[in-house]
């Protein structure tokens, strides 16, 4: 038994049926709240996986507001076939050339066309998106690039043509900043 499966996340049974592909589900668990940031943890299939970071979060049930807050509780389909005009700039970002600038990008949020999850470390390298890192500090996560190289290669070996889920849930009991971003 490994000690890193969240004991409040779904242990659905990801063993794959012989012959077909391994079924992959991700799940951010916010544990941390800052008036700047939220801090949290991503979940591959129950087992940790990362460290993760967004700017701050709202009022559940209130919509996200660009570039400001966190991506509202809920299900969203993962997608990893669309490019990132952004980050197709290989001079600027480097990182994003092994995968031609397409980048784990969640659709179906709320008022969004879609948000990224990338390469980051503050609240100031997102605008709304999901960060990803190896360790954390109260406002800031570390080796997001060398984190989002694994996370990659691990979504890439996913046949495009199974469906990928991810859950973002904050902790029940982690306690949250009032935040000026309610108007």
């Amino acid at each position: 038994m490994t000690t890193n499966a969240h004991p409040h996340l779904s242990q659905k049974d990801t063993s794959p049926a012989e012959g077909q592909p391994e079924m992959v589900s991700l799940a951010v668990w916010r544990t941390h709240f800052t008036t700047n940031a939220t801090l949290g943890a991503l979940y591959i299939n129950g087992q940790f996986f990362c460290h993760t970071l967004e700017p701050c979060t709202r009022a559940s049930g209130s919509p996200k507001i660009p570039g400001k807050t966190a991506i509202p509780e809920g299900r969203y389909r993962l997608r990893l076939d669309l490019v990132s005009p952004r980050f197709s700039n290989f001079i600027r970002y480097p990182w994003a050339r092994p995968w031609n600038g397409k980048l784990p990008f969640l659709y179906n949020v709320p008022g969004f066309s879609g948000i990224l999850i990338h390469v980051g470390n503050t609240p100031f390298d997102t605008a709304g998106c999901l960060l990803v890192g190896e360790a954390k500090t109260p406002e800031c996560i570390l080796n997001s690039v060398a984190t989002f190289r694994r996370l990659m290669m691990r979504l890439c070996r996913h046949p495009l043509h199974i469906p990928i889920y991810i859950s973002v849930r904050n902790h029940p009991k982690a306690q949250r900043p009032l935040v000026g971003h309610e108007g």
